[in-house]
């Protein structure tokens, strides 16, 4: 982050190598980003983009949400995980909760461990897409093994 000449998307491509390389792969980053400006943390300000407010945006029509967390798998050379399928369960709870996250509970769709087949998760993100609205909010959420998704489809 104190190096003048890296941009914020090097920072995170950086640290997404870093992650991985410290955990043999075993756990890969993502990253995503609405930037459209280069943003530097430290550098010159000739470098740097004049700034302009962001729009403002009012609250979502809607609220939508998939929900996918696997942890036990058939494929014996990918390890079961120990909070994926959990976490997804936590996560969709959350959403759910009226004090929360006060989603519609047929807004969020929950696949877990045999439920979340390839199959099934295509179909949760058609689900998604047929009906969430561009001024809906999408929530896509993903904890599966890094392996589960390298490996060669069967």
């Amino acid at each position: 982050m104190v190096n003048p000449d890296l941009e914020l998307d090097g920072v995170l491509k950086r640290t997404i190598e870093d992650v991985a390389g410290e955990t043999l792969q075993l756990q890969v980053p993502v990253s995503d980003s609405t930037l459209t400006k280069s943003f530097y943390f430290f550098g010159s300000s000739s470098r740097r983009e004049p700034t302009k407010p962001a729009p403002r945006l009012g609250p979502p029509k809607d609220k939508w949400a998939l929900v996918v967390g696997g942890s036990v798998f058939k494929d014996p050379r990918i390890h079961s995980l120990r909070y994926a399928a959990s976490d997804a369960v936590a996560l969709a709870d959350v959403l759910k909760d009226p004090q929360i996250g006060d989603f519609s509970r047929d807004h969020v769709l929950l696949l877990t461990n045999s439920k979340a087949t390839t199959r099934a998760i295509k179909g949760g993100l058609n689900w998604l897409a047929r009906r969430a609205g561009p001024d809906d909010l999408a929530v896509i959420y993903f904890a599966v093994s890094a392996k589960m998704a390298l490996m060669k489809k069967e």
